[in-house]
């Protein structure tokens, strides 16, 4: 993983935690041979970033990835959190989207993935019939369709009417923003076990054929001492209705994620539609 995910993670706690439980933590260095390297048993990894640079043609990362499928290849024994093939499903917000929105266990409790769709192309024009076609409504939040890689992947555009779709750039998925009074729940995963922190978010919005799209970075407006003015809700909207966030819902969504996606350690996000209670 990367220094700056290995200081967000407080690495000396984790290597003292890791030896009360009788594990010693190594540092792996993925630009040397890993046969050179020390004997381990498990293969902990956040290779997100790698592994989508390497997709995109990075010769660096490329040979990283291909090392480290070698060698895991060549040690079936090693356990490995996660495997990297299950990781790389996540890369493609548009393929992840898909393989959740038609689940039939999400439907029947009333969980819901915004819709949504993938733009190709800069046409306008063809680009409202396909968010006809797959009911996407104003406003919109645009993604890039690769959700790993680089700090672009987490740049974000708001728009609210046809006019402002000129600033989306292809490849990229386009969905439908559900108000949720600015309150995100953030899922962290492990194994059967979770831990859900509250966190700030978009703030209401609505179809206006006035409004410009406005730029912003998810980690900027969603990180937890946020002071932006996009997650300060106005004052004509209720901040006093009632959002109570269904624990069984989130096993629930754990249990598909599982199932799906094969994954032990993942984080996902959820939020409370404000005026059907349902979860997005």
């Amino acid at each position: 993983m990367s220094d700056k995910k290995s200081q967000k993670l407080n690495w000396k706690e984790l290597i003292k935690t890791c030896h009360l439980h009788g594990y010693n933590l190594i540092k792996l260095d993925l630009e040397r041979a890993l046969e050179e390297q020390e004997e381990f048993h498990v293969f902990l990894h956040k290779l997100t970033d790698v592994i989508a640079a390497a997709d995109q043609g990075d010769p660096k990362a490329s040979g990283i990835i291909n090392n480290v499928e070698q060698y895991l290849s060549n040690h079936p024994n090693i356990i490995v959190i996660d495997p990297l093939d299950n990781v790389r499903i996540l890369l493609n917000r548009y393929c992840y989207y898909s393989l959740l929105k038609e689940e039939p266990a999400f439907r029947s409790r009333g969980i819901f993935t915004p819709s949504f769709a993938e733009f190709t192309t800069c046409n306008i024009e063809q680009n409202m019939e396909l968010m006809r076609q797959r009911g996407v409504t104003f406003p919109v939040i645009c993604k890039p369709t690769i959700a790993h890689g680089s700090k672009s992947a987490h740049e974000m555009v708001l728009v609210f009417n046809k006019r402002g779709l000129i600033v989306c750039k292809p490849p990229c998925v386009v969905q439908s923003l559900v108000n949720h009074n600015a309150v995100l729940h953030k899922v962290f995963l492990i194994g059967n076990k979770y831990h859900i922190c509250k966190r700030p978010s978009l703030k209401n919005f609505y179809a206006s054929e006035d409004l410009e799209p406005i730029f912003y970075s998810t980690g900027e407006v969603c990180k937890a001492d946020s002071q932006s003015t996009l997650s300060i809700l106005d004052p004509h909207d209720k901040a006093d209705i009632k959002m109570t966030l269904d624990e069984n819902k989130i096993k629930a969504i754990i249990k598909v994620l599982r199932n799906k996606i094969g994954l032990l350690l993942a984080g996902f996000d959820v939020v409370i539609d404000n005026t059907s209670g349902v979860i997005e």
